[in-house]
């Protein structure tokens, strides 16, 4: 299963591309990239998650636990961060699921990292990696 995280811009605040660079190495076997832009919102082989401070705010292991179950279906997990603007409406339509990292309002840059943190986690824990 591959994973994108999707900005509207480039990763703007210093550290955070090193940041993310460090997951993405660390990841072994589910490829992930960042990517600008959004991909077309059409059903398939990927799976959109949007990033909504109205979606669904989850655990980690209920974030893996998705992970694991959505593979046989799909190929791709697009992860979709707005920028200042929130994301297009057609995105949230679109989207199979709304994952809300809480309450607070972060940009995208960081909310980036904090996804590419979170997939992280849930490798380390499908591979019983002491991470977790």
């Amino acid at each position: 299963m591959e994973t994108v995280i999707h900005i509207p811009g480039r990763l703007k605040v210093p550290g955070i591309d090193q940041a993310v660079a460090e997951y993405q190495k660390r990841i072994t076997d589910w490829p992930l990239r960042i990517e600008k832009g959004y991909p077309k919102p059409e059903k398939g082989k990927k799976s959109l998650v949007s990033l909504d401070k109205s979606g669904q705010m989850i655990t980690t292991e209920g974030l893996h636990d998705w992970l694991i179950k959505k593979p046989g279906s799909v190929s791709e997990i697009h992860f979709l961060i707005g920028g200042k603007k929130g994301l297009p409406k057609n995105l949230i339509e679109a989207a199979d699921w709304s994952w809300s990292l809480g309450p607070l309002i972060l940009n995208q840059s960081l909310a980036a990292a904090v996804v590419a943190e979170q997939l992280y986690r849930c490798w380390a824990l499908r591979t019983g990696h002491p991470y977790h």
